[in-house]
């Protein structure tokens, strides 16, 4: 039988109990919703410091060995004339370029010029060969020797002299051979056979040549003509050549 307890017992207990259910009941919610508070503001807090140090860091240099720190202004120096120094290397091969493609261009010209040159003669020539009158009708005769061509009253003679001319005598132009050119024709050298065979003349360029008779002997079968032995606007004299001469 259990024994049946009064009834003024019965409530005391009831609430007794409710008053430990509510102590241990309503506390937990409340510890539990705390707890997330604090976590959620060392989230927060954490994050800041690392949005901070992030700021931090990319604000700040970064730290380098003192060995590197005393090398760096070394290296930003390079750095300031690596591209001045790679522009005069630019330059120097550009350069190198100009004075390779130059040869060529400058050969060109100097061709051209002396081609110029060439034409500019050779106009001369024939220039005064339209202005000297060789009229036979004007030509006076002069007692000269065998070897020698008489025209108006001086004698001439061709020889392998050297430029040097025999006493009373001096060297002829173009102008006067053109005239005489082809009288030379059975005449012979005055004493010595010329080596070269570019007629040295008063004038500075050397237009005429003997084509036949040269460094050789014996009478003329022709007269020095034009760019004769290839001889065109020579100016190189050598010891023995052949040299025309005209009566003072």
């Amino acid at each position: 039988m259990v024994a049946q307890l009064p009834q003024r017992v019965l409530p005391a207990r009831l609430a007794l109990r409710q008053h430990q259910h509510q102590r241990l009941a309503l506390p937990v919610p409340r510890q539990h919703q705390q707890h997330q508070q604090q976590l959620q503001r060392l989230l927060q807090q954490q994050l800041q410091r690392q949005q901070q140090q992030q700021q931090l860091q990319l604000r700040r240099p970064r730290r380098q060995h003192p060995q590197q720190r005393q090398q760096r202004p070394a290296l930003l120096v390079h750095r300031q004339h690596r591209r001045p120094q790679h522009q005069r290397q630019l330059q120097q091969l550009q350069q190198h370029l100009q004075q390779l493609r130059q040869p060529p261009q400058q050969q060109q010209v100097q061709q051209l010029q002396q081609l110029g040159h060439i034409l500019q003669r050779q106009l001369l020539v024939v220039a005064l060969q339209q202005l000297v009158t060789c009229s036979t009708t004007t030509t006076l005769v002069a007692s000269c020797q065998s070897y020698e061509v008489s025209w108006n009253n001086r004698c001439y003679y061709l020889d392998g002299s050297g430029g040097a001319c025999a006493s009373g005598y001096t060297l002829g132009t173009n102008a006067v051979l053109t005239c005489i050119a082809t009288q030379f024709v059975g005449k012979t050298y005055r004493s010595v056979t010329s080596s070269n065979c570019c007629i040295w003349t008063a004038d500075t360029y050397e237009c005429y040549g003997m084509s036949s008779n040269c460094n050789s002997a014996g009478t003329f079968s022709a007269g020095p003509v034009v760019n004769g032995a290839g001889c065109a606007n020579a100016q190189n004299h050598n010891s023995g050549q052949l040299t025309f001469c005209s009566k003072v």
